[in-house]
């Protein structure tokens, strides 16, 4: 007697299932929608870029939260001797505004980026995390490759990848400035120009026309007194200072796309000038760390003379006035802090 299944004039088969697609070993979850530009279907962002987040340690008992984002396998050639860090603005953190559009993209031009949380809106703490996640990026995974690097800040961010870049620490190719907070709001005369007009590197500036912290006539004064050996000015009309436009959301994205393009454009346009001369940041740093660390061990060996020779200057040997040495030590302890 023939099956059931031939009665019926269906014959049976084993179910198949349809065809799933496996994505590589990234974290898709993780990757965020963003405004970054649309790519063929067959490219997605997934596929294109890995995004990971971790946990770089900075100090004994403190740690900075990253993002490295890099190109995956399925993407193009990687530019891996070129990386990107992204600092954010004075009350963001690593995920605010266009930040992660901006690392999104540059990944999938082959760049790979990394981005870091930094809470304390104070300069100095601002660039002591900023050098700290730059002597240890090379350390993480995907970023071991890089010599070169790329500054990137929105507004407060920005100054803090100035004050590294005049520093001259690690090989840094350029600086890329969202929303530069040339003055505080309705204070013109209170400019921020240093060292912004003293750097030699290549400047890419995006800024808005509608940014009450940089407007029209303290930026075009600016900019004649700039140094920079190349400068380009990317300009949003009807920009504000987190670059949107007026139009909803639609002129927003196409705004978001132009950015896009000319960071990746003006990041392909630089890193072509980086030689297999360009100094490892990394070595550059542990070098630098290396002879502070002789200078304090040399300030140690020669503390006690030094301390002798301000007490006499003082008047420990004339007045013997020791009050006076105790307000100078505290003030010493204060400016040190």
């Amino acid at each position: 007697m023939p099956s059931a299944a031939f009665i019926r004039g269906c014959p049976t088969r084993p179910k198949q299932n349809p065809p799933s697609f496996v994505s590589p070993p990234v974290f898709a979850s993780e990757v965020r929608r963003s405004r970054f530009p649309r790519i063929p279907t067959a490219f997605t962002a997934a596929t294109m870029i890995v995004e990971q987040d971790t946990e770089l340690p900075i100090d004994k008992n403190k740690a900075v939260s990253v993002t490295v984002v890099s190109p995956s396998s399925n993407g193009p050639q990687a530019m891996d001797t070129v990386g990107v860090i992204l600092a954010h603005g004075a009350g963001g953190n690593k995920d605010s505004g266009h930040l992660p559009s901006i690392a999104h993209c540059l990944g999938e031009a082959g760049f790979p980026s990394i981005r870091f949380t930094c809470k304390p809106p104070n300069m100095k703490t601002r660039i002591k995390y900023f050098k700290a996640v730059l002597s240890e990026a090379p350390r993480l995974p995907h970023l071991q490759n890089v010599s070169a690097w790329i500054f990137c800040g929105h507004s407060m961010g920005g100054r803090v990848a100035c004050a590294v870049a005049d520093e001259g620490c690690g090989s840094v190719l350029g600086c890329i400035l969202s929303s530069y907070p040339l003055h505080p709001p309705g204070k013109h005369e209170d400019l921020r120009d240093h060292p912004l007009c003293d750097i030699k590197l290549p400047l890419l500036f995006l800024r808005g026309t509608r940014d009450p912290f940089c407007t029209a006539e303290p930026w075009e004064d600016v900019t004649q007194r700039m140094s920079s050996s190349k400068l380009k000015i990317h300009t949003l009309e009807t920009g504000d200072h987190s670059l949107k436009v007026k139009g909803g959301k639609v002129k927003n994205k196409e705004v978001m796309d132009d950015l896009c393009r000319e960071v990746v454009s003006f990041a392909t346009e630089i890193s072509a000038t980086c030689s297999p001369e360009c100094g490892d940041p990394q070595q550059t740093t542990s070098g630098s760390m290396s002879e502070e660390m002789e200078m304090d061990g040399a300030e140690m060996e020669t503390g006690p003379p030094k301390r002798m020779v301000k007490r006499k200057a003082v008047g420990v040997g004339e007045n013997g006035d020791k009050n006076e040495i105790r307000k100078t030590r505290k003030r010493r302890i204060r400016r040190n802090q």
